[in-house]
């Protein structure tokens, strides 16, 4: 029997199985359909007061809820073809710079008996000027055995987790030298650029780290809103596919739900946007992690945001961007740069694209680590294993 065949099988066994969850799922959009409907009839005032009761009720809408209908900030631009929207990016974006950072690893093979890894971090600026001019560069990282080390005492072992901080460390790092470094030169109070963070700022897959790794993902990130607050500055963290509950768990919390499970996400509450339409502005109130954020603990906001025929992309922003009145600004060169990129901002598909390390590239990197290590007579082991599959997949 053929793979082909094998994998079919295995999926016609499972067949009730995500026939169920496709129907709990749809009765669950329905169900928060009804309750939207409901929300978005009440007085702002009483919303809020009730919500206070909870020391982390997921979300806060702030006051554009009083003049949206069902939660919900539509886009009147309309056009015939691509041509005539890209006319219309243009006219946004000329003149206002964008600017993103993205990475690649390399993590260390457990093949080796040296443990090495390497990390290259992209950015691209672009900003937006008649000539056309860009600036693209990248920067690389060797993290040498001591560098990848984990955990305390008998713990301590090289750990995939150290690439992966090291890589968000450096991507926060270039964003905010990027902001300090264009506010000395450019005058930032009516138009400033926008600033891409490929990742949510609320980052929940920390929360899976001990303490003291969590810190070390936590504190770049303050830094970040502080320097994004004091140049004045916005940052989008764009999330293309995000499975956040933060409006869910507010409406379990409001109507006092007996939910314990859904498999329903944010971004089905909005699956209905049409392009370019977009949630309401809610500050984030979810619980664990924004307690370590000091004064930015209700200091990141969302929206949701239709940027293609999939489901809405969640782009957390600061609430001092909401409360300066620039929203409206960051959401609309945001639309501009998705519509450059055909479905997703050109800036973080431009550096994830610089960022991107090949096989090839992986290959070269192997030989001149070899290279440097026999400069430095140093020797190293390779797994039988490795040896062995080297041969079989020729």
């Amino acid at each position: 029997m053929s793979l082909r065949n094998k994998i079919a099988n295995a999926l016609n066994s499972k067949a009730q199985e995500f026939t169920s969850f496709d129907q709990q799922l749809n009765s669950s959009s329905l169900f928060y359909d009804e309750k939207i409907c409901e929300f978005s009839k009440l007085n702002y005032e009483e919303i809020l007061a009730n919500l206070s009761d909870f020391s982390a009720p997921g979300a806060i809408p702030l006051a554009e809820f009083q003049t949206s209908k069902n939660l919900v900030v539509k886009f009147n631009e309309q056009w015939s073809n691509h041509e005539e929207a890209r006319t219309w990016a243009y006219k946004i974006l000329l003149g206002h710079p964008t600017f993103a950072a993205d990475g690649s690893q390399i993590m260390p093979s457990k093949d080796l008996s040296l443990p090495v890894a390497a990390i290259q971090v992209a950015w691209f600026e672009n900003p937006h000027t008649p000539n056309g001019q860009y600036t693209k560069n990248t920067r690389v990282e060797v993290l040498s055995p001591n560098d990848l080390l984990m955990g305390k005492g008998a713990e301590l072992q090289v750990s995939d987790q150290m690439v992966n901080l090291r890589r968000f460390q450096l991507e926060v790092e270039v964003l905010t030298n990027y902001m300090e470094s264009y506010a000395q030169n450019n005058d930032t109070s009516k138009t400033p650029p926008l600033v891409f963070l490929d990742s949510s700022i609320v980052i929940s897959f920390a929360e899976r780290w001990h303490e003291d790794q969590r810190k070390l993902f936590i504190e770049p990130l303050i830094r970040l809103l502080d320097v994004s607050e004091a140049t004045n500055i916005p940052i989008v963290g764009y999330v293309d596919t995000t499975l956040a509950c933060d409006i869910t768990v507010m409406f379990k919390y409001f109507f006092a739900l007996d939910i314990q499970r859904s498999p329903l996400h944010d971004a089905y509450l909005f699956r209905n946007l049409a392009w370019g339409d977009r949630s309401i502005f809610f500050t984030c109130a979810r619980a664990g992690l924004l307690d370590q954020f000091g004064k930015h603990k209700r200091g990141v906001g969302f929206v949701y945001l239709k940027t293609n025929q999939n489901l809405p992309a969640r782009l957390d922003i600061p609430v001092w961007v909401y409360e300066k009145g620039l929203l409206d600004y960051v959401i609309n060169l945001v639309r501009a740069e998705v519509v450059v990129g055909v479905g997703y901002p050109y800036p973080l598909a431009t550096a994830d694209a610089t960022a991107f390390i090949s096989s090839t590239d992986r290959e070269a990197f192997y030989q001149i680590f070899q290279q440097f290590l026999q400069k430095q007579e140093i020797n190293i082991h390779v797994s039988q294993k490795a040896l062995s599959k080297s041969q079989t997949r020729r």
